[in-house]
């Protein structure tokens, strides 16, 4: 149990970067992919261009989780090499230079776990928003909420 607390902060640290990278990103790529085609084909093909959005997104994301993850499954797994990220970061890229955050296996199995899972996550996002959102003839429903 003492491992899960030493590493709260590069779980913080890393899993909002690939939140931000996410949501970044899959912004972009959704235009970058739109751009790519002609306004017919953008509309046509929205959900594969939102997929393939999504999942350039997510490898973005992922490079940007893998050296945290690094050091928390090392501190996790290896008591005695650090307390937590402010010595485990360090001490980590000393043992195994820069590139070690990187790790091949790493970056694998996040890319295998985490692309296949956010890409139905943000079609299902997208059809939720725009059936909620977007009213007939493309007009905006305004919503009222009381707090």
């Amino acid at each position: 149990m003492r491992g899960f607390f030493r590493c709260w902060v590069p779980t913080l640290v890393g899993y909002s970067a690939q939140g931000a990278c996410k949501f970044r990103f899959y912004e972009f790529f959704k235009k970058y992919y739109s751009d790519l085609v002609s306004p017919e084909n953008a509309a046509k093909y929205k959900t594969f261009i939102f997929l393939a959005g999504s999942a350039s997104a997510e490898v973005i994301a992922d490079i940007a989780l893998c050296p945290m993850e690094a050091v928390k499954v090392r501190v996790q797994t290896q008591p005695d090499f650090a307390r937590g990220l402010s010595d485990g970061l360090p001490k980590f890229i000393k043992a195994e230079d820069v590139g070690g955050l990187y790790n091949y296996k790493g970056l694998v199995l996040l890319r295998d776990s985490q692309i296949p899972s956010i890409m139905p996550k943000s079609r299902e996002s997208y059809s939720l928003n725009h059936e909620n959102c977007i009213g007939d003839g493309g007009a905006i429903k305004s919503f009222n909420v009381t707090l």
